[in-house]
């Protein structure tokens, strides 16, 4: 009798033994799921001329602004005027610091006009990287503090006499107008080294 006894208490701890270890590595598991990784990504929402790019957007530039003068119509362009065009950069809404560089193709620009620089109007230096790639970096905290930036492209069209029969074409093309391809690049920027184009 002491026997039958004797086993069914070595049976019940068995079990109760069985039976905490199941429990206790179930907890474990329920825990585990319950750990979050939550891992929050930087934002990255630039603006070009108001609209939101991803790292490399290519356009044409035709909207350009013609500087008055007594002899040409309002917003003509005709030899003895010049204008300028605007590219705003805007990474308001981003948390890295960026480098862009902006490259302009202006191998379709009629003979005649002449590009007179790229600059950057609120003072911002641009570095030349290439034949007509402009780069420069807005760190986050220039970023922070709401800066943006306007890349301006200055042209005249010089009134050469020995030009007027292909001024005179160029004037009878009806609302002709001058495109000028654009491709920015835009990517995080980690502190290297911009090399000046020579």
């Amino acid at each position: 009798m002491n026997k039958k006894i004797f086993l069914i208490l070595i049976f019940s701890l068995a079990t109760l033994y069985t039976v905490y270890n199941i429990y206790d590595t179930y907890a474990l598991l329920e825990t585990d799921e319950i750990v979050s990784n939550d891992i929050k990504t930087a934002k990255w929402n630039i603006k070009i001329n108001d609209t939101l790019l991803g790292n490399t957007t290519s356009f044409v530039v035709d909207g350009i602004k013609i500087e008055e003068n007594d002899y040409t119509k309002e917003n003509k362009l005709a030899p003895g005027t010049s204008g300028y065009f605007d590219i705003l950069i805007d990474p308001t809404d981003t948390d890295v610091s960026i480098k862009y560089a902006i490259s302009f193709d202006f191998s379709n620009v009629p003979e005649g006009i002449d590009v007179l620089g790229v600059s950057e109007t609120s003072g911002d230096t641009l570095i030349k990287t290439g034949e007509n790639t402009y780069t420069n970096v807005l760190t986050l905290n220039d970023i922070k503090t709401g800066i943006k930036n306007n890349i301006r492209v200055n042209f005249s069209w010089n009134n050469i006499e020995t030009n007027n029969i292909e001024d005179s074409k160029l004037g009878l093309i009806y609302n002709n107008k001058i495109e000028i391809p654009v491709e920015i690049e835009v990517l995080q920027y980690l502190g290297e080294e911009i090399k000046e184009y020579r």
